[in-house]
Parts: structure tokens; sequence; C-alpha cells
């Protein structure tokens, strides 16, 4: 028994496109803020902030596009989603005070999430376009092609 497709594939991958360039926007915005809570073993700078924020973009439009590169895009998305989790969130949990450590558990959650769902979203099976396949006339009526090219 098999339950039907409530939602499609591709409509989810657009969806979670829009939710990754929103993500993008509020890295844009947030530029200063978010630099602060990089470990000092990163280079504080507003432009790497700004890397990521275009990272997610790059991969929202190859997701909603749906190009060849959908795929690995989903892929290193995800891999982006770990670093974050791991050099932001993790550090803060193990060295704030214990009022604010829950915060940055959240976080932590939510980009481990959003990794796993890039993964999800690079497995999906696409379904290919169909397209209209011409072949050849041969007068002579034999298929070797070599008697075609004398």
């Amino acid at each position: 028994m098999s339950f039907p497709e409530i939602v499609s594939n591709q409509i989810v991958a657009r969806l979670f496109a829009g939710v990754i360039f929103v993500l993008g926007i509020v890295y844009i915005k947030n530029a200063l803020p978010i630099t602060m809570l990089l470990p000092h073993f990163v280079p504080k700078y507003k432009l790497l902030i700004d890397l990521v924020a275009l990272c997610f973009f790059a991969a929202s439009v190859a997701i909603f596009v749906n190009t060849q590169i959908s795929r690995i895009a989903c892929y290193l998305l995800a891999l982006l989603f770990f670093v974050l989790a791991f050099v932001i969130d993790v550090r803060g949990m193990f060295n704030l005070p214990d009022e604010i450590k829950y915060m940055y558990l959240m976080d932590a959650m939510r980009d481990v999430g959003l990794g796993l769902c890039s993964i999800l979203i690079a497995n999906f099976e696409r379904k290919a376009k169909k397209r209209k396949v011409y072949y050849r006339y041969h007068p002579e009526g034999n298929s070797s092609s070599s008697s075609n090219f004398k």
C-alpha cells in the first residue's frame, strides 16, 4: 500500500529554495551581529558573512531553476550548514553562560536540520524533460550508418 503524493518534489524543492534565499537576505542584513558570534580563530570580516550569504543565494537559484548542478549545490549547502553549526553554535553551547546555551542549541538543531533537508532535496528523483527525438531517414532502407558515407 502506498500513499498518494500530496505535494510534489518540485514544489518542495522550490519552497526550500525560497527559504534559503530568505536566509541569505537575513545574513546580509545582520552581517555585523553575526561577525561577533564567530570564534577567535576565524577572522571577523563582514566579507566572510557576505560570502556565506552569496553561497545561500547561488544555492537557492540552482535549486529553484533545477539545473544540472542543483545536486552538487545541495550537497555543498549541507556542508556549509554543518560547518556553521559546528563553528558558531557548538562553540556557543560549551563556552557561554547557562542562560543562553539553549539559544545556541536551538540554532545548532536548526542548522543541522536544514543541512539534512538539503541532502534530501539533493536525493530527489528529478523528472527528465521529455524531448522529441528525431531520427534520420535512410532512403536505402538499411540501418547501417557506414553505407551512407561512401
